[in-house]
C-alpha cells in the first residue's frame, strides 16, 4: 500500500496538469511547522506536506524546538525549493531532501550542520550527515550547547511522552 501511495504522489508531482509551469519537483515553501516539517505549494491549489529526510528536529515542547523551527522558517519560508522524494511516512507526508533553488543549499544538511536537528539513525543512510553531526557536537554548536540532560533526541522525547 505504501508503495502505491508513493507512486500515486510521484505521478501527481510529475504530471500535475497544464496549470503548472515550473519543473514538477519544485515549489514554494508556504508553511513551516517545526524544524523538520513544512508545506510546499506546487501550483495554485496544490501543495504537499513534507518531512525532511534522514533528520529529526527537536519537538515544539522540547528544548531548542522553537529555535529549530524559527531557523528553518528564516531559511526557506516563501523560498522556491527543489524536492527529492525519499519515501512517504506513516502520516502520508512526503519524506524528502529539500534544496533551496537560489543557491542549491541542501536544507537537511544545513539543519544538522547548524546544530538544529539530529541525524535520525533509524532512517539515515548518508554517512556525510553523521560526520557533520559529529563535528557540530564536538564544537557545541546549536542544540549541542545545551546541558547534556537536555540533549534528548526527539525520537526518545516522543517515546517518553507516550
Amino acid at each position: 500500500m505504501k508503495l502505491f501511495a508513493c507512486y500515486s504522489l510521484l505521478f501527481l508531482l510529475l504530471f500535475p496538469g497544464p496549470v503548472f509551469s515550473e519543473p514538477a519537483n519544485t515549489g514554494i515553501v508556504s508553511k513551516v511547522f517545526d524544524g523538520d516539517s513544512l508545506i510546499v505549494s506546487l501550483a495554485p491549489g496544490r501543495s504537499v506536506e513534507i518531512r525532511l529526510a534522514e533528520i529529526d528536529a527537536p519537538e515544539k515542547d522540547q528544548p531548542f524546538g522553537d529555535r529549530s523551527r524559527d531557523e528553518l522558517r528564516n531559511l526557506i519560508d516563501g523560498e522556491p525549493v527543489r524536492i527529492e522524494i525519499y519515501d512517504i511516512d506513516a502520516y502520508g507526508r512526503l519524506v524528502a531532501h529539500i534544496y533551496r533553488l537560489r543557491d542549491q543549499l541542501h536544507v537537511n544538511s544545513w539543519m544538522v550542520g547548524h546544530g538544529l536537528a539530529w541525524v535520525y539513525p533509524k532512517y539515515a543512510e548518508d554517512e556525510g550527515l553523521f560526520a557533520l553531526e559529529k563535528s557540530v557536537r564536538r564544537k557545541s554548536i546549536g542544540l549541542w550547547s545545551l546541558p547534556p540532560n537536555q540533549q534528548i533526541p526527539p525520537w526518545k522525547w516522543r517515546h517518553k511522552k507516550q
